[in-house]
């Protein structure tokens, strides 16, 4: 199999200029520089930076006739160039990667519809809507699903339809400017090629490239090795085609995006499973497939573990509140952090209040406790620490940083140590505040503060 040229692939969208292939790969010029074109990446903020609005798409892909696309049941598109098939798009989606690359499969069946103004691939103005076609297709699922599943994979298996409608419900809204013929047309097409789409072979996801990102060190020279590597793989040519990609490890944030993208495999038959009168031998093997694609979905969420993620999240910030709280009612109590000798005087208040209904005996000095002059000078002197605090608190700084990295020069010590000193020392100036000293402590800082 020959490996396709930039040049190739521009001559079929009848662009003669060779100054728009960089790297081997075919670009249209944008005010980011040069990036793939629409048809592959189905993106819609990409056509408003060519210019193009949905209804205009005509003219740009109106060079692209229908006898020169040739569908597939996997809902790809290839275009017959010498004799030879070479994959221009492929209609597929993912609800949560990217707001803008996630309606790939509509965008494009937006444009072939109105390219073409006819019915794509037979399929009339009058076919049901989105919301009768998924709930159609969810009963399915549900009659089809093996019943021993682990509790793990019903949940991936619930993830997994709750992303789907997210998809959806978001891509109707995307289209509500359509008007409504090409509107069903698009919809339909859409729904019925991405139920039988499978993305991912394994634990590792294509992560598209923004356009701001899409310059002339894009790995779009390694997509090429890899190519000659897989000695013409579909899938391979595929991730070629779409766009700059680049094939990353999963990070623990992005199970939702993976989990999205494993849909049921094209090499399970449907109707096989619903039929009474199946070869029980095919039947067996469609099950297995299908419990092994469950399973892949599982293992896969165990080794992101989003779920426990989250938990662990949400135990941090429960921590956080507690501190927070804690901190507010050391500031709101300041009883709560007394010294030993004020200890003493409150316990001789309370004797004084118990011991004056008995009426006989020595009366009690209520004075004695507000004569002993040893608190009156240290508090007198740190007076002025409390105010210095004051006028720089505003926030407790969160010592848990949650998902995000620790900003550079931030030390966990170094907050810990401001923290502690807030929540110590400003209960002491409320006391200083609340009480009511005598006139010798008042006159000894004056001098100080002047």
């Amino acid at each position: 199999m020959n490996i396709w040229r930039g040049a190739d692939i521009a001559q079929i969208f009848g662009v003669e200029d060779e100054g728009l292939v960089q790297n081997g790969v075919f670009c249209l010029s944008t005010p980011f520089g040069p990036a793939a074109p629409s048809v592959y990446r189905g993106d819609v903020r990409f056509l408003q930076w060519l210019g193009a609005e949905l209804p205009s798409i005509t003219t740009r892909l109106g060079r692209l006739g229908l006898s020169r696309l040739l569908p597939t049941p996997a809902g790809q598109y290839y275009a017959n160039l010498g004799g030879e098939y070479v994959l221009l798009a492929t209609l597929e989606t993912g609800p949560i990667c990217d707001v803008h690359n996630a309606f790939e499969l509509f965008t494009v069946s937006v444009g072939l519809a109105h390219v073409h103004a006819q019915d794509v691939g037979g399929i009339t103005s009058s076919s049901p809507d989105w919301s009768t076609y998924y709930q159609a297709q969810r009963d399915k699922l549900e009659q089809i699903r093996p019943p021993d599943l682990s509790r793990r994979a019903r949940a991936a298996w619930a993830l997994l339809e709750e992303s789907w409608q997210l998809c959806i419900d978001e891509a109707v809204s995307l289209l509500a400017d359509i008007p409504r013929e090409a509107r069903a047309t698009c919809l339909t097409l859409g729904l019925k090629s991405f139920s039988d789409f499978i993305y991912l072979p394994d634990l590792h996801r294509v992560h598209y490239n923004p356009i701001a990102n899409c310059r002339l060190d894009s790995p779009a020279v390694d997509i090429a090795r890899l190519l000659l590597s897989a000695s013409g793989d579909v899938r391979v040519i595929h991730n070629m085609l779409l766009s700059y990609q680049r094939v990353r490890e999963i990070p623990p944030v992005e199970g939702q995006e993976i989990l999205a993208h494993l849909w049921f495999p094209h090499e399970i038959d449907l109707q096989v499973l619903g039929e009474q009168g199946a070869n029980t031998l095919s039947v067996q093997r469609h099950y297995n497939l299908l419990r092994d694609k469950i399973a892949m979905i599982a293992e896969v969420e165990d080794l992101l573990s989003p779920f426990e993620q989250g938990e662990n999240n949400e135990e941090e910030t429960e921590v956080l509140s507690m501190a927070k709280r804690q901190s507010r009612e050391a500031r709101t109590n300041p009883v709560t952090l007394t010294t030993a000798g004020e200890e003493d005087n409150i316990l001789t208040q309370e004797q004084v209040e118990l011991v004056e209904p008995a009426g006989d005996g020595e009366p009690v000095n209520v004075s004695q406790p507000q004569e002993v002059p040893e608190p009156a000078p240290e508090v007198a002197e740190e007076e002025t620490v409390p105010r210095i605090n004051l006028e720089a608190k505003r926030e407790v700084k969160p010592i848990v940083w949650g998902p995000f990295p620790k900003p550079l020069g931030a030390a966990d010590d170094e907050d810990d140590e401001e923290d502690n000193i807030a929540v110590e020392q400003e209960p002491l100036s409320e006391e200083v505040s609340s009480e009511e000293p005598d006139a010798s402590i008042e006159t000894e800082p004056q001098p100080d503060i002047c």
